[in-house]
C-alpha cells in the first residue's frame, strides 16, 4: 500500500511515517526539508500548484494530512494557519474525490472550548472559542470515503527546537508546575499511527475520537512523562489552570483499543531508545 504522509518531518509525522515503513507500507514523504528516513517530495503544503502536480504524476492508496499551524502561530499568521488548518483537508479532499486515495486527517480537542466540564462525543457542538481551534474545526473531514481523528497527541521530535509538551518538558532542568485542573485524554504519536494503520487495513471513515475515554491531569501526566527521565525534576501541583477538553470515543466500528496512560508513555520510551539515532537531544531512562 502507497502512502504519504504530509508534514513527515513534523512531530506526528516522523512517526508515522517511521512506523508505517516498518510495517511493509511504501512510503513517501512531504516536507519543506529532505528527510533520511523514506523517499521524499521537498515542498511548502502552501504550493497549491505542487500539491496538484504530486497527485496527477503519482498514485497513493491514502494521504494522511499531518500539516498544521498550532496555537499562537494561527494568531501571528492567520492567512496561512487558516489555509493549512481550514482549507487544506478539504483540498486533498478534492483533489483525490475521483480516484480510490483516501485523506485521514489529524484534528485536535482544541475544537471545544473546555467550558462545558469536557466529555465531548464525535458529535459534540464545537465550541472553540480560539482561532486555532475554529480553524481546526472547519478542517475536518466527516464522509463515507475519509477519515478525521480527533485527540490530543504528544510525543517526541526529530527536530530539537519542536515545541510539543514532551519536547518542552524533557528540555526543563528545574522546578516546573503541573495543572492539576486541566484535563487531558489523548494518546501518544506512537499510539496514533498504530491506530492509522489499523484504520487504513479496516477502511475506517468520518470522525473518530481516538482516546481510551479515561481522563487525566495535566499534573499526573506530566509526572508519567518524569519517570522516562535519567534525571528527573520537580513538579508542583499548581491548581490556577482550569480547563476540561476531554474527549469520549463513542463509535464501536473500530477494534482499536487506546492503552492506558501508563503503557502509553512506557511504550514511548521504548520507541525513543529504538530510534535513538533521531533523538540524540533526549535523555531517557532505559527500560
Amino acid at each position: 500500500m502507497r502512502v504519504l504522509v504530509l508534514g513527515a518531518g513534523g512531530m506526528a509525522g516522523h512517526v508515522i511515517a517511521l512506523s508505517l515503513a516498518a510495517k511493509g507500507y511504501s512510503v513517501t514523504g512531504l516536507a519543506r526539508r529532505d528527510l533520511p528516513f523514506c523517499e521524499m517530495i521537498v515542498a511548502d503544503a502552501c504550493d497549491i500548484q505542487v500539491l496538484e502536480s504530486v497527485f496527477k504524476q503519482q498514485s497513493f492508496d491514502a494521504v494522511v494530512n499531518c500539516v498544521g499551524v498550532l496555537n499562537r502561530a494561527v494568531d501571528i499568521s492567520p492567512y496561512t494557519g487558516i489555509w493549512l488548518n481550514s482549507c487544506l483537508p478539504h483540498l486533498l479532499s478534492e483533489l483525490t474525490a475521483n480516484s480510490p486515495t483516501r485523506v485521514i486527517h489529524l484534528s485536535t480537542d482544541c475544537v471545544f472550548s473546555g467550558h462545558e466540564k469536557g466529555n465531548y462525543q464525535e458529535d459534540s457542538f464545537r465550541s472553540a472559542n480560539t482561532l486555532y481551534g475554529r480553524s481546526k474545526a472547519l478542517g475536518e473531514l466527516n464522509d463515507s470515503k475519509n477519515l478525521t481523528f480527533r485527540t490530543s497527541i504528544i510525543g517526541p521530535d526529530i527536530n530539537e527546537n519542536g515545541i510539543g509538551l514532551f519536547n518542552w518538558f524533557m528540555g526543563q532542568t528545574s522546578l516546573i508546575h503541573g495543572y492539576t485542573n486541566a484535563i487531558w485524554t489523548g494518546v501518544t504519536t506512537i499510539v496514533l499511527a498504530e491506530a492509522i494503520a489499523l484504520a487504513l487495513e479496516r477502511n475506517l471513515t468520518g470522525l473518530y475520537h481516538l482516546v481510551n475515554s479515561e481522563r487525566i491531569s495535566k499534573h499526573e501526566l506530566l509526572r508519567l512523562l518524569n519517570s522516562l527521565r535519567t534525571e528527573p525534576i520537580n513538579i508542583q501541583p499548581d491548581n490556577r489552570v482550569q480547563e476540561d477538553k476531554s474527549l469520549l470515543n463513542c463509535r464501536t466500528d473500530f477494534p482499536f483499543v487506546v492503552p492506558s496512560y501508563e503503557q502509553m508513555v512506557a511504550n514511548m520510551g521504548k520507541w525513543i531508545i529504538a530510534h535513538k539515532a533521531q533523538y540524540t537531544h533526549y535523555r531517557i531512562k532505559e527500560q
